[in-house]
């Protein structure tokens, strides 16, 4: 009887106890909640058997919070035999590449509050993104300031008017061309 019972403890490393298996099984629904809020389109750049991509595009197409509830655990179930360390990184990349493009946003909004405030920041702007101050530009500024000082007289939401969002976009439309043109070596 002891002869069995230590050939038993060897095999130890391969049992998995139940605690495991929840910790595991719960590990396996967290992602699979990860992977549901991502939009659609990162979904479809994942290489993902059919049974979940279809799974993925009922959840989405589901209204009842109790069905989507429902649905989620099913997710998490075929997740289980998929593949966790690939779908980890494609997640953990996605709020990667989101974070940056908060951080982006946020600079943007920066340099508009910036220009806003003075005009010594065109230069500034003009140094930091070549080709950026333009006579367009330098109209929006003058349009948004122009809807601040109207706003100024009472009502809070009226600065962010039309030439405020416009200015938005143009300054973000510049930095991401300068982002995206290749930058020349320095001699």
């Amino acid at each position: 009887m002891r002869r069995q019972r230590d050939e038993d403890e060897d095999d130890d490393s391969a049992y998995e106890s139940r605690t495991q298996a929840k910790k595991a099984a719960h590990d396996q629904q967290d992602l699979a909640n990860a992977l549901l809020e991502l939009p659609a389109a990162e979904l479809e750049q994942l290489d993902l058997p059919e049974a979940l991509r279809e799974a993925f595009t009922q959840y989405h197409s589901l209204r009842s919070f109790e069905a989507r509830r429902r649905q989620a655990k099913y997710v998490g179930k075929l997740l289980r035999q998929a593949d966790p360390e690939r779908l980890h990184e494609a997640l953990e990349a996605s709020r990667a590449r989101r974070a940056q493009e908060g951080r982006a946003q946020q600079l943007i909004e920066q340099w508009r509050e910036r220009l806003m405030a003075d005009d010594n920041e065109l230069t500034e702007w003009g140094a930091a993104y070549p080709g950026g101050v333009t006579p367009a530009l330098r109209a929006l500024i003058r349009d948004a300031r122009r809807e601040n000082t109207a706003a100024a007289g009472g009502d809070a939401n009226a600065r962010k008017g039309r030439a405020y969002r416009a200015l938005f976009r143009a300054l973000r439309d510049t930095a991401q061309a300068a982002a995206q043109q290749p930058s020349t070596p320095q001699a």
